[in-house]
């Protein structure tokens, strides 16, 4: 299923990501695998559109705070603010976190082996 369905798929979104350079990862043909984009450019559009995106969370935050807003669209903001927040952060830990590559990786290779039969 991983192989037929959702490997073909994350193939084709993953190319159309590295045009927009909007994760720090690609996928190798060759071996197969998502790995880490290693070209300088691709890293470094990668962190301005972070950093983009802390200015926008930080935009958001003072048109919270001190805007023109009632009490319900402040409550509004805030539930968006966190969910812009929330994955700030976690597109910033990108150099130290390969746990989401190791989980695709990980599923790949099981339905491998369970292909094969040696389990």
């Amino acid at each position: 299923m991983f192989h037929s369905d959702f490997l073909p798929m994350l193939e084709k979104h993953l190319k159309f990501c590295r045009i927009l350079k909007c994760v720090p990862y690609e996928f190798d043909s060759k071996k197969g695998r998502v790995i880490k984009a290693k070209r300088p450019r691709h890293l470094f559009m990668y962190r301005i559109q972070c950093i983009l995106s802390v200015l926008y969370v930080t935009a958001i935050f003072l048109n919270i705070c001190v805007g023109p807003l009632t009490t319900k669209a402040r409550f509004q903001g805030f539930a968006l603010f966190l969910v812009y927040l929330l994955g700030s952060i976690m597109n910033w830990n990108y150099s130290m976190d390969m746990t989401l590559i190791q989980v695709i990786h990980t599923f790949l290779d099981f339905e491998k082996y369970i292909m094969k039969g040696e389990i």
